[in-house]
């Protein structure tokens, strides 16, 4: 049925396709479609939905929210709520820190320490060794709903 429920899973491919709930879940890929655990480790740790906890591995992505450390050569996710340290690491929400020779988020309520820092919303958009943000872009879908609804209103002045 997709879900894993228990102290860890282990193997070459740890794979659960829903829900992993668990203590650890530790392979050369270690994925989960939920992660909410204390370590997923690989050299690929990958969460679909949503993932709880520490993510290390040469490639950590978290495809939807992650709340807790990112830890890896390379790191990304949709919205991280603490930490990513990498080499490079990416998101498209930071709420938290980023340390790496490259840092990039498009909006960050936070901090970056790195070589190279972008934030599309940080006080300077590229900077080098720091940069900080206050969350000031608004979320894609306020923007994409106020768009809309300009979109209805000028299309009702037309008629």
């Amino acid at each position: 049925d997709g879900h894993f429920t228990g102290l860890a899973q282990l193997g070459a491919v740890s794979f659960t396709g829903r829900n992993f709930a668990g203590v650890t879940q530790v392979g050369v890929l270690s994925a989960a479609g939920n992660f909410k655990g204390i370590l997923q480790l690989g050299v690929a740790a990958i969460s679909d939905v949503s993932s709880v906890g520490i993510q290390a591995g040469g490639g950590v992505l978290a495809f939807g929210d992650h709340a807790g450390m990112q830890l890896g050569a390379f790191t990304y996710a949709e919205k991280v709520s603490g930490t990513q340290i990498g080499v490079a690491n990416m998101a498209r929400t930071v709420h938290g820190v980023q340390v790496g020779l490259f840092n990039s988020a498009k909006r960050l309520r936070g901090v970056q320490i790195g070589l190279v820092n972008h934030a599309e919303d940080g006080v300077l958009p590229w900077t080098g060794l720091i940069n900080m943000g206050f969350g000031d872009a608004p979320d894609d879908d306020e923007s994409d709903d106020a768009v809309a609804t300009v979109r209805l209103i000028e299309s009702k002045r037309v008629r």
